[in-house]
Order: C-alpha cells, then structure tokens, then sequence
C-alpha cells in the first residue's frame, strides 16, 4: 500500500517572501536511488545506506549514506514474545536498521519517541488501555512527520481505513510477517521519505536563498527558521568553496554538493542548524538558532563550522568557513548575508579549510597597503643581490595580501612572479629551468613558491660567481664599465682589448652567458635605474647612462622592467 502525504500539496507551493510561484523545475525530486527487488540481506543493505537523506561526498546527488548509518525502528505491542519476534526479524535484515526502543503500552511510547526520534514507529493496532489507534493519533499530535506503521492479527479493514485518515502511512498482518516483506516495507517507506524531505528542502532553500538575497525584512516563510523565544540569537556560518589561483588560466570547475548534508549534520548541544542554501557555484550557508541556555556561543559555532568543513573535505572540496556577527533581529538576516558574502572574497588569501570570524577578516581589511612601494623596493633589493632582505620584502607582501580579494590577489602574484622572472632574465638565470607551479590554494603556498624561486635563482648566480674569468673577458667587462656612456660599438670594444669580433663575440658568450650587446644594454639599464633612485631627472638619464633617444631608452626599459621609466620614478617616490 502506498504512503499517504498529509503535508500540503507541493504542486501548490509558491514563494511566501514574495509571493511568486516557485519554478516547477525546483521541486522535482532527485532521481531515485535504483533499487532491485532482490529480498535478501545483500539487497536491503545497500538500500539502507541510501535512506537517510545524507549525499555521499556531494558529487553525484544520487548516491547516499546513512547520516546515523541505520534506520531507526521502534516497537509498540503489549506482547513481549511479539516484539521479541520481530526484533528477531529486523535482525534478519541488515545491521543497518537498529531497534532503538520498545514498549508494551503506549503511555510508555508517547513518553519514550520523543527522546530517540526513530525513523519508523510499529504499533500494534489491538492493545489493552490504549489501543494502536489512539496511541497513532497522540504519536501524530506530538509529530505530524512521525512514520507510523500498523500492525494487526487480522485484515481489520476498518481499523486500516481510520489509521489512514489519521495519516498512517502502512499496515502490516503479523501472521504474514517474514525478513523479506518487512525489508520491502522500510524500503518503500524510506525512499519516499527520501523523496519527500529533498522536495521540502527545495522549497525551503528556495525561500531562504530570496529572502537572504532581499532587501526586505518580511519573514513570511521562514517561520520553521526563527521560530523560539523572544530570547533568540541567530548566526550565519558561510562555507567557500576555495578555488586555486592560476597564474596562467581560469579556474573552472562545477562541485555538485547539496545544501541539505549541512542540515543533516549532527551539531553541538546548544545549537540547532534551522535551514541551508546553497547561494552560489562556490558559497553555501546555514542558519543557525542559538538557545537561551548558551551564554558563549563562540566555540558551539566554531565547533559547527569545523563539522561543516569535514564534510566539505571527505567530498574533496577546499573550502573555508566564515562565522557572522551574533544577532537578535531575525530580519538582520540578510545584512548580515551582504558583510559575509563581501568578505568571503578575502578568505583565500586567508588560507583554505580554516574558520574565521567576522571581525578577525575586518581587522585585516583596515590595514594600509604598500604593495607598489614593496615591488619597487624589491627590484632595487633584487639588483643589490641582497637575498635575505628580497626574501623578508616577500613576506612582507604576502603578510598584506591577506586582506586582498582574490582577483586583487591573482594580479599581484602576476606581477611579482614578472619581477622576478625579469631578473633573472637580466642576470642570465635560466629561468625555465626552475620548477613551474601554476595553482595556488592559499596565499602560504604562493609565498613558499616565490621564496623558492628567488633561492635557486640566487643559488645560480653564486656558481657562476665561482667562475674564474679569462683575462681577454675582464678586459672587456673593464671597458664596458668606463664607457658604457659613450655611444659605443662592439667593434669599438673589440679593438679596445686588441681581438677581432668574431673572437671577442664567441669568447664572451662562452664564459659570461650572453652576448655584448646585450650585456652592454643591461649594463645601462642597471645604470638608468640608479641615477632614477639618485632623484636624476627623466630627460637627462637616458644620455648619461649611454642611449641615444629618450624613446628608444623608454622601450628598452620597459622591456626589461616591465614599466616605464617615469613608472618607476613614480614608485620610488
């Protein structure tokens, strides 16, 4: 017999905050979980481990575990040898469903399922002081959503009948009773429950996320969410979906993880998880009641966030966790949405499968930034061949990166990764050779990057200061710092040290790296840089430190810089 659903009817839905009709689309049901109809211990297991609601690893959206890992039954007969049989039946089944309680009168019971909140009740209809149809209709009182299951010696039709109007979902005939039917019966009843809790969430969620995302401070249709006291205190707990930072592409990646595992979680005593939504492709949250007993929240929240966080990391899913302001006025809600989701943009920088506050991300916000200064100053370092001062000015940058959005982020992990890639450029490093890493999950593991590379570039150019250079090289090298002021030729230098330019051009190359010509431009450049630091005005320097133009020295500047050299000059100041 199928389940009857005395909730209203979903077809009638509409959004209560604004009292548009909610998308048909948004009510179907998630596909069912493919079940045979093969009636033994194998069979009921694997259905067992998807009645419970809870979305292994949030990938498929079909595939399910047990939230408590069993399906919880009580028994209600006034015969001890009945309720001894059937446990024994349930036995048959699978350890996954689990007896959680027993009574043989049904004051014991309307005591008793309050406190272990099973999933299925069994009562039998024919019991002295209270018969199973009252018993049914005080369960329903005290829980309209409680599962109640008949069971009866004989097909006493009449008595089915008014248990199905009461909102019984099944009856059972004891006599017929074996492992195989009753294991049918959970599972027809749990995966319509199923069905049926994923489509209340969707209208619920549905709810939520607009009015989260209003500028209302109507309440309609969140009644099952700020319902309490008058003493109530609410908090939002925001989980981002941390994305590396690429250097060179665009991350994209879809994650299908479902809202509803946060709300199936098991939270701290003191707290209660009153609804989730998933805001967008990298942001969920959760609602959640503070009770009046809780004088500190702060460590019940914590707490909660970390449990949130674990299962974001069993789906393997990188993820941060950021803790709202506490507040009273339910109609905060939404205030308290915007701060979250604005500084939710900062938490990569931050570091990722980490829970933060509120006001521990603002107090990083409000701190001054000097990332142009700290480049400039980093190139002048770099020039200086001073490792350990380039390596401290790094930190100094990612220190301040923490309070970044992560497109703020991406570009200044650009420009640094230019700084330093230009000089080893110009210092003849073979920067292709350094291991390339293009992903980054937290500002740490960028930093750690960059240090390395500033190490084995400084680790090459003390071997090649091992190099002992040949006299005819010293010569040049001798001459190209008296003269590289003057407009100067490789024929001119190739004279000066008494070698032709063949031999000249092929013994440099050999011993130094690179070519004359080239050496001989960076030369000037380095020149340029100082007499810019030294407050020499832009017009002048191109002259003094050896080019001809203005604009042929601003091309070349930029192209070994990466800035012009007014640029420069501006960041210096």
């Amino acid at each position: 017999m199928a389940r009857s659903f005395p909730a209203c009817s979903l077809q009638q839905f509409r959004c209560l905050s604004c009292s548009s009709a909610v998308p048909r689309a948004l009510l179907k049901a998630s596909p069912r979980v493919p079940l045979k109809a093969r009636e033994d211990k194998e069979s009921f297991s694997r259905f067992a481990a998807g009645c419970r609601i809870r979305y292994n690893r949030g990938i498929t959206g079909n595939e399910v575990i047990l939230m408590d890992n069993y399906v919880k039954l009580y028994i209600v007969d006034d015969e001890k040898m009945a309720i001894e049989y059937f446990k024994r039946l349930i036995e048959g089944l699978s350890p996954a469903c689990k007896v959680v309680g027993e009574a043989l009168h049904g004051p014991t019971a309307l005591e008793e399922i309050p406190k272990v909140q099973p999933d299925i009740v069994f009562v039998d209809i024919s019991m002295p002081v209270m018969n199973g149809l009252v018993l049914a209709e005080r369960i329903l009182q005290q829980n309209k959503n409680q599962i109640i299951v008949l069971l009866t010696s004989y097909r006493e039709f009449d008595y089915v009948k008014r248990g199905m109007e009461l909102g019984v979902s099944n009856y059972l005939l004891k006599n017929e009773l074996t492992p195989e039917s009753l294991g049918k019966e959970i599972r027809s009843i749990m995966e319509q429950v199923r069905l049926e809790r994923k489509q209340l969430h969707t209208y619920q969620e549905y709810n939520l996320k607009q009015f989260l995302e209003s500028e209302s401070s109507r309440t309609e249709g969140m009644e099952n969410i700020y319902k309490g006291s008058t003493l109530n205190r609410f908090a939002l707990t925001a989980v981002k979906r941390i994305h590396p930072v690429c250097m060179q592409t665009v991350y994209e990646e879809h994650v299908n993880f479902e809202s509803m595992q946060l709300e199936e979680l098991e939270y701290p005593e003191g707290i209660t998880c009153r609804g989730a939504v998933r805001l967008s492709e990298e942001m969920w949250a959760a609602v959640f009641f503070i009770h009046e007993v809780v004088s500190d929240s702060t460590v019940l929240l914590e707490q909660s966030a970390e449990k949130m966080l674990q299962l974001y990391k069993e789906a393997g899913i990188p993820a941060s966790a950021i803790i709202s302001d506490v507040f009273r006025n339910f109609t905060d809600l939404p205030q308290a949405y915007r701060r979250i989701s604005r500084l939710s943009q900062h938490m990569l920088c931050m570091g990722r499968d980490r829970t933060y506050h509120q006001s521990d991300v603002e107090n990083v916000l409000r701190a001054d930034r000097q990332t142009e200064v700290y480049m400039s100053d980093l190139v002048g370092i770099l020039d200086g061949e001073k490792e350990t001062e380039a390596k401290a000015l790094i930190d100094r940058l990612f220190e301040e990166a923490a309070a970044y959005t992560i497109q703020e982020f991406t570009r200044m992990l650009q420009e640094l990764h230019g700084v330093i890639k230009r000089y080893a450029m110009r210092k003849k490093v073979d920067f292709n050779a350094i291991p390339v890493q293009n992903e980054f999950y937290s500002a740490g593991e960028a930093r750690e990057y960059m240090q390395k590379i500033v190490s084995d570039i400084f680790h090459h150019l003390r071997e090649q200061d091992e190099k002992q250079y040949s006299r005819k090289v010293l010569l040049i090298l001798e001459y190209i710092q008296q003269h590289y002021a003057e407009n100067i030729s490789l024929q001119d230098i190739a004279e000066a040290v008494q070698l032709s330019e063949g031999h000249t051009r092929k013994c440099f190359k050999q011993e130094i790296g690179t070519t004359v010509v080239d050496y001989l431009t960076e030369y000037r450049i380095n020149r340029a840089k100082e007499l810019i630091k030294n407050g020499e005005r832009i017009t002048s320097v191109y002259e003094k430190a050896g080019f001809t133009s203005s604009q042929y020295f601003s091309y070349v500047f930029k192209k070994y810089e990466g800035i012009s050299p007014s640029e420069y000059a501006r960041r210096l100041r």
